[in-house]
């Protein structure tokens, strides 16, 4: 348009005007290649994040096959001890360490103090006074000043120490039932086997 312009126009306006068009149309060229490379730069982004979201998936499934085998391996160590079923004192062992015992052989013998089992015997005439539930009072020969709260547990059903053939009275009087009582072992005092003495209800022993 400058060309078709009237002569006087200085020439210096029309080459400053071309140069001002080439430098645009350099700059719309750079833009234009810069948009390209941001595009290709956003396409690398979008398939690095795939890339690291399948790393990370895969990391996650590596994560749960090791806890898998832990787990497994925990399994495997549990099954090869052996626990038993409550708290105990250890009374005896049979077999030393590393000693390879035979299937269903004892391992160990264990006495749970913590509830102690009493058995007394009462004779037929006065075995129909106690029942499971009554109240029972122990003392111990080596603790004759403390008294051990018990309950009855079981009143046997059949005597024991019968003669052979009852025809006297004297032979009804040799009958008797074992009794069992339980007592709470406090401090774990009572022993196996230790002597006690018990007392039913109102000073009946």
């Amino acid at each position: 348009r400058l060309e078709a312009l009237p002569q006087d126009v200085p020439a210096s306006s029309i080459d400053q005007t071309q140069a001002s068009a080439a430098g645009l149309e350099h700059q719309t060229t750079a833009a234009k290649a810069q948009a390209i490379a941001s595009a290709a730069q956003v396409r690398a982004a979008e398939v690095g994040i795939r890339s690291a979201s399948a790393q990370a998936e895969a990391a996650v499934a590596q994560m749960r096959a090791a806890e898998a085998s832990v787990e497994r391996a925990r399994l495997l160590v549990g099954e090869c001890e052996v626990r038993a079923p409550r708290d105990a004192e250890v009374a005896t062992l049979p077999h030393e360490a590393g000693e390879l015992v035979s299937p269903g052989a004892t391992l160990v013998r264990l006495v749970d103090l913590t509830e102690v089992k009493a058995t007394f015997y009462l004779p037929n005439a006065e075995v129909g006074a106690v029942k499971p539930g009554a109240k029972a009072t122990v003392v111990a020969d080596a603790f004759p000043d403390e008294r051990f709260e018990g309950t009855v547990r079981t009143v046997a059903l059949e005597a024991e120490f019968t003669p052979r053939n009852i025809q006297t009275r004297t032979d009804r009087d040799r009958l008797v039932y074992p009794v069992e009582v339980t007592v709470k072992n406090r401090d774990g005092k009572l022993r196996a086997g230790m002597p006690v003495q018990v007392t039913i209800g109102e000073g009946r022993r």
